[in-house]
């Protein structure tokens, strides 16, 4: 069925054709995962960059709010006298 030797090409692409072919494809696994993982990393800070703006955003609006509740109890505090 095989003519001879073809066990020894057999055998060499078992011993070192295999495992080129599997290091070759995990390599390309790697790099197309690492440009996701900095995607990944890039919308992660942007998220967060978003989540600080709302939280000052917040905090500020929380400060005038406060300013109001003071302004307006002055006001009724007056025109209760």
């Amino acid at each position: 069925m095989f003519g001879p030797g073809s066990l020894e090409v057999f055998i060499v692409f078992i011993v070192i054709g295999l495992p080129v072919l599997c290091v070759t494809f995990l390599i390309a696994l790697f790099f197309s995962r690492r440009g996701k993982r900095e995607k990944d990393r890039t919308q992660w800070n942007e998220e967060t960059r978003i989540m600080q703006e709302m939280h000052d955003d917040m905090a500020r609006m929380e400060e005038r709010i406060e300013a109001l509740e003071t302004i307006l109890m002055e006001r009724f505090g007056k025109d209760k006298q």
